[in-house]
């Protein structure tokens, strides 16, 4: 290997560790601090980077204005969002939804619609 090579690759290993990646991949900005505040369970739909349409996950949702996702989960550290959203199975006369798990960086969010908030 030259050294060139090893090098690169030793740049890129220390860049993508999970100590570099922390301090570059800091979670702030509106949408990370608004799901960090938010409570498990609160629904939203996504409005994401480079778009102005609301993300449909499902055929269904593009008539409807989005998929409405449930949050479950959110690390600030990383900025890791994960919803839940419900999926028809098929199209037979009588479907039954099917939950699905939707995984996001924050950072590739620009807007939240909520939708409903616990109280």
């Amino acid at each position: 290997m030259s050294d060139l090579t090893r090098e690169t690759t030793n740049l890129f290993n220390e860049l993508t560790s999970k100590k570099i990646r922390k301090k570059t991949n800091s979670c702030v900005g509106c949408i990370c601090d608004t799901l960090s505040k938010a409570k498990t369970k609160e629904k939203f739909i996504l409005i994401l980077k480079g778009t102005s349409v609301p993300l449909s996950l499902n055929e269904e949702d593009e008539l409807t204005g989005g998929t409405i996702l449930t949050l479950e989960k959110f690390k600030h550290e990383d900025g890791c969002a994960v919803f839940t959203f419900h999926q028809s199975s098929d199209k037979t006369k009588y479907p039954h939804l099917v939950q699905k798990k939707f995984i996001i960086d924050c950072h590739c969010i620009c807007g939240l619609v909520f939708v409903e908030r616990d109280k």
